[in-house]
């Protein structure tokens, strides 16, 4: 497969998983009240997880081209391990609050 097409491929499913992540914080509209953090926390960590792959697939196609992108002097391969870790601490921080019993 052609580098252009895995690259329009890799963005087009990271707009759909964004827009997959807004509807569901959206969509659980009668959840809010009692959910409102565990689910902005959850939102959040998925986007997170979503910049990153976005990054990460930039980084290696401009490697690929023979480019390698850097902000600050850091090599910004450095910033997906960043963006993931965030996300998935951010994921389990808000799962974490669906197994305690809401206070009425």
């Amino acid at each position: 497969m052609d580098s252009d097409i895995k690259l329009v491929a890799v963005i087009s499913a990271v707009i759909i998983a964004a827009f997959s992540i807004a509807y569901l914080y959206f969509s659980a509209d009668i959840f809010v009240n009692v959910l409102r953090k565990p689910l902005r926390l959850i939102s959040w960590g998925m986007y997170c997880l979503d910049f990153g792959v976005l990054l990460v697939t930039i980084v290696s196609y401009e490697a690929a081209n023979g480019h390698y992108l850097s902000l600050a002097g850091i090599q910004l391969g450095v910033f997906f391990y960043l963006f993931y870790v965030v996300g998935s601490v951010l994921i389990i921080l808000g799962a974490r609050e669906f197994k305690h019993s809401p206070k009425p």
